[in-house]
């Protein structure tokens, strides 16, 4: 969404022409600003101030001595995987008797009763003496009871938030649970990370841990906890060393996804090409193909492990826009989804591993918590399950959300289970539209109001002569970025649009040249190609956008230079001066999102013959702006009229070529905007 956010400026700071690296440092209150910019593994925490970590080493190591198999149960997600491959490769570097089980998508998130009872029907697993949960386990009471009934220990390691009732394990690893813990915001391959600091620590290998430190930062970057403290140190040192990981099978994933090289990875690196390769062997098949590739030191096999991780990823892709469209068309055709606090939307059909991602396009459009539920092969009784996944925005506690609806539900069959911006839970197919009124009652109950416009707060006001590499490159000591070490949003204003043009295979993107006081600014505009009607040459803009530095090798060049750029990216923009409610109308107008009658043109097209040219309209005096806009685009692709649109604050037309007859249907966009009618004669 652009061109109508609301923006509030009122606690924006200048910094424009000032050390930009110490303004904003001195603005964000950083206590310790040596271990913020350069932290050392010595920063992390004593793993043993986290309950019952004595007991957990005491088990495992037992378990290690006497031989004893081990089973690692994690997750299909980046944090879970990488947390089952710290587990297990740590563990088998230690002489352990270990092997992992990550569940597929249709059996569901965590612990489940009748998975665990088909692994210990399995030979593979039937000798596991002590089972270690990653990325899961707190919500699992049933299924943790079935362990101890079967005579076996269950240690859990779980960072998700904890419910009304604990499982009775052997012990639980979580920060969430340890009020001596110092922090309390792990990821759940930050608490595998803790585990093998605390291991190490036992066994007198002080920096033997440090080894998967690349695969914490992954865990930590990919799930989205608070880049803060100790999350902060995680991710900032692994993600350093990742360029230059010694582990196989990441190496052979970042050789492939830069083909021409990398010598530095940012947030966003992992975020939008790494991170979601991973996730993509959970979401389209099974996440065996991302452990597979994590543990393994067989070069021919990490080779055609991320091979396939890439094709799975570009697969996802295309389902995930297919399904975010069909969402799209429920919400669009149905006011009374459009007018509730919380989406919820069921269908059948719709791929579960794909709907975390659609539900985050959802939010981002609507600006709402949304939850998408698709059918699963479960049946409680006579009864079909459904499994749901949802995102959330500031102000609405998922997670809360979900517990206070469930607790008006059929506990032994409906669950649910995750973070504050993250959830998912299982509901009988009869529930959802009982859900729906809960959910959005609670919403109503807590005070939470939605609004069509997002609202951007930028941080700090600069100016074009403070948008340079050097500046970039100082602004890069401040990553990784995330949740709680945001990307600053800057300011600029009065930018004048030199050039622009769509980009990317699908042509969905922008790229943007500005120009002011002679010097020009370089943007990119992701998802935004619906807005590029809005663009006009010459017009004025402000500008709400994150600066970062790229580096990449230049693959033209012999040595394979490396070059640096700045990386603008803009958020949100406006033409200077144009009204908030008349940019809704412009936004319908460039996105076609009116229909056209035959009788709409005709009407455009006698006003303009009864007026002498050039005939000078005022924008803002049109009734309907966007049917105006649109017909005259109709007209002039037909080459009855020629305008100019000066910034959308007036428009001229300067001819009229009345002479031959048209067909509507030589017009592009009145084909785009209305079925053919009749002989389409003008």
């Amino acid at each position: 969404m652009m061109f109508n956010n609301q923006w509030n400026l009122s606690g924006i700071v200048d910094i424009s022409n000032t050390n930009l690296a110490q303004s904003i440092l001195k603005s964000r209150n950083i206590e310790d600003l040596n271990t913020y910019l350069y932290p050392k593994l010595s920063d992390l925490h004593d793993p043993y101030l986290l309950k019952d970590m004595d007991k957990a080493v005491a088990r495992i190591l037992q378990s290690v001595k006497n031989k004893e198999l081990i089973l690692i149960y994690g997750d299909y997600d980046t944090d879970g995987i990488t947390a089952t491959a710290i587990m297990y490769r740590f563990l088998k570097s230690i002489g352990a008797k270990v092997t992992y089980f990550i569940p597929e998508r249709n059996d569901g998130y965590g612990l489940s009763e009748d998975v665990l009872k088909r692994l210990f029907n399995n030979e593979k697993y039937r000798e596991t003496g002590l089972v270690i949960t990653v990325d899961c386990g707190i919500p699992s009471v049933k299924e943790v009871d079935f362990i101890n009934e079967i005579g076996i220990d269950c240690i859990i390691s779980d960072h998700h938030t904890v419910q009304e009732e604990i499982p009775d394990a052997y012990c639980i690893i979580s920060p969430k649970v340890s009020e001596n813990y110092l922090f309390r915001e792990l990821s759940g391959a930050g608490i595998a990370f803790k585990i093998i600091q605390a291991l190490s620590v036992k066994l007198n290998k002080q920096e033997e841990f440090a080894k998967y430190i690349d695969l914490a930062a992954l865990g930590t970057i990919a799930d989205q906890v608070p880049l803060i403290d100790e999350n902060r140190t995680i991710a900032k040192i692994g993600m350093d060393s990742i360029p230059y990981t010694q582990n196989t099978g990441l190496k052979e994933l970042i050789n492939q996804s830069y083909p021409n090289g990398i010598d530095k990875v940012n947030s966003s690196d992992l975020i939008f090409n790494i991170i979601p390769k991973i996730n993509a062997s959970g979401r389209m098949e099974s996440a065996e193909h991302a452990i597979k590739l994590l543990i393994s030191d067989d070069y021919e096999q990490c080779k055609i492990l991320s091979e396939k991780l890439i094709e799975l990823n570009d697969e996802r892709k295309i389902l995930q826009k297919e399904i975010t469209d069909k969402v799209m068309d429920k919400i669009e055709s149905d006011e009374s989804i459009k007018s509730n606090a919380v989406i919820v939307l069921y269908d059948e059909d719709w791929e579960i591993g794909i709907l975390g991602i659609v539900a985050s396009k959802i939010v981002d459009k609507y600006n709402r918590p949304c939850m998408l539920l698709s059918g699963s092969e479960k049946y409680f009784g006579k009864e079909k399950l459904l499994k749901g996944t949802g995102r959330s925005v500031e102000g609405f506690n998922l997670i809360e959300a979900l517990i206070h609806c469930h607790s008006f539900l059929d506990k032994e069959a409906e669950t649910c289970g995750g973070h504050y911006f993250a959830a998912g839970n299982v509901l009988k197919e009869s529930s959802v539209d009982k859900f729906s009124a809960i959910i959005n009652q609670y919403a109503k109950d807590i005070g939470f109001t939605v609004s069509d416009r997002k609202l951007l707060c930028p941080d700090y006001k600069i100016d074009i002569f403070d948008i340079n590499v050097d500046n970039a490159r100082i602004l890069s000591c401040l990553e990784p970025h995330g949740p709680e070490n945001e990307l600053s949003l800057f300011y600029i204003e009065d930018m004048i649009l030199e050039k622009s043009r769509l980009i990317g295979k699908t042509k969905d993107h922008m790229t943007l040249s500005f120009k002011k006081e002679d010097r020009y600014m370089n943007c990119i505009s992701f998802n935004s190609a619906v807005y590029y009607k809005l663009l006009v040459l010459g017009a004025s803009y402000d500008l709400v956008f994150k600066m970062s530095l790229n580096t990449v090798k230049d693959s033209n060049s012999l040595n394979n230079v490396v070059r640096h750029f700045v990386n603008c990216e803009i958020a949100d923009m406006r033409l200077r001066d144009i009204p908030l409610p008349i940019m809704d109308d412009l936004i319908k107008y460039s996105k076609d999102d009116v229909c056209i009658s035959r009788q709409d043109i005709a009407k455009v097209y006698r006003l303009i013959k009864s007026n002498n040219l050039p005939y000078k309209i005022e924008l803002e005096t049109l009734p309907n702006i966007p049917h105006f806009l649109i017909c005259l685009d109709i007209l002039q692709e037909l080459g009855i009229i020629n305008y100019n649109n000066v910034a959308y604050k007036f428009i001229y037309i300067n001819e009229l070529n009345d002479k031959v007859r048209r067909n509507l249907e030589d017009s592009p966009t009145y084909v785009k905007t209305e079925k053919r009618n009749g002989n389409g004669r003008v």
